[in-house]
């Protein structure tokens, strides 16, 4: 067993003998580390990381310039204790409220300076207000002007009438937008010379066509909908199915369909079939009237009875159809300009209640 020779050596300075330099001072103690490593069966310590190397280098500086560093640190602390602190947020979210209340002032003072922006806005309101009141009161006037342009129109010859298709079609678009209903003699006068004009002339047909849909917006107003079962509804509990089918037209939307609360017996019923292939109703009872309200509808094929119509397109080419006792309300007409379509055109002209008749070859 080795045994370890801790005892230190002390060095003469007196006595003559000259006191060993500081390298071999350092030697004579790392002579020594090296047996004591040698008995404990030490290993050297392993070589630290660059990391390491790097935080012990900054250390070293940090207390080589204790100096200065221990109060700039001191420094950055209370900083970053300032902008933790609850007065730091108060005064961050109201640092501009000075400024903000000052361009409020000078925003105020604007709008309610005379003549400013409350002032404009507020001559702007009275003029439109006395605007609507001038309209109104000027209705009856314009209704009277409209009225008495039509009657002008109805009484021109064909010839003249044709000439001036463009403004007629105007006024028609005015009178329906402006809600002037014309008396209907007047209008089915005016549409009559169109559709007599339009086997030669395509421009006096677009007329007639005008004129029969000004001729639908006045059978208005619609029927109320509380006489009617919801729209698009495809059963109602409590009440016998009877079954309805329509053509529609292609990339077009269909029209929505609603029987009335009324019934009556089956074979007084509304009705809405194709000629061809007549449906067997099973039900005792049956609507007094069907609504069809928006989309398109295809009129070539169909028998219909007691239906009422409502913004809805309707297209005809010429062939078959059955109407009886068939109205309608606002609605677009899309006809052939053939026999047939000028037929229908004139008997749409005539009267509120559609009954026309074009029976299978």
């Amino acid at each position: 067993m080795e045994v370890l020779d801790l005892t230190l050596a002390t060095w003469e300075s007196d006595d003559g003998m000259a006191e060993p330099t500081a390298k071999q001072r350092f030697e004579r103690i790392d002579s020594r580390l090296e047996g004591i490593e040698r008995v404990l069966e030490l290993k050297p310590p392993e070589p630290r990381s660059a990391f390491a190397q790097f935080l012990g280098h900054v250390w070293q500086w940090a207390v080589a310039n204790r100096s200065w560093v221990i109060p700039a640190a001191a420094i950055l602390v209370a900083i970053g204790g300032w902008f933790g602190n609850p007065l730091f947020k108060y005064w961050l979210d109201h640092r501009d409220d000075d400024l903000n209340h000052k361009i409020d002032i000078r925003i105020d003072t604007a709008l309610k300076a005379p003549g400013g922006v409350l002032a404009t806005l507020s001559d702007v309101q009275k003029t439109t207000n006395e605007t609507n009141t001038s309209l109104r009161t000027l209705q009856p006037f314009i209704h009277d002007v409209i009225s008495h342009q039509f009657e002008d129109v109805s009484k021109l010859p064909t010839r003249a009438l044709l000439e001036r298709i463009p403004a007629v079609k105007n006024l028609l678009a005015v009178a329906t937008d402006q809600d002037v209903k014309v008396d209907p003699r007047i209008v089915a006068k005016t549409g009559e010379k169109f559709i007599g004009a339009s086997a030669n002339n395509p421009a006096a047909w677009e007329g007639a066509l005008a004129t029969a849909d000004y001729r639908s917006f006045l059978n208005g107003p619609a029927p109320s909908l509380e006489t009617f079962y919801p729209l698009g509804s495809p059963s109602f509990p409590g009440i016998e199915m009877t079954h309805y089918r329509f053509g529609g037209v292609e990339g077009k939307p269909s029209p929505q369909l609603a029987p009335s609360l009324r019934r009556v017996p089956v074979a007084l019923s509304a009705h809405l079939e194709f000629i061809a292939s007549p449906e067997k109703q099973e039900a005792q009872e049956g609507p007094k009237a069907l609504l069809m309200v928006g989309g398109d509808l295809r009129l070539d094929g169909l028998s219909m009875r007691s239906v009422v119509l409502e913004g809805v397109t309707l297209h005809y080419e010429g062939g078959p159809v059955v109407l009886e006792n068939v109205v309608f309300i606002n609605c677009q007409f899309v006809i052939e300009n053939v026999v047939n379509g000028r037929a229908l055109g004139s008997q749409l002209l005539q009267a509120s209640n559609v009954t026309f008749r074009i029976p299978s070859a």
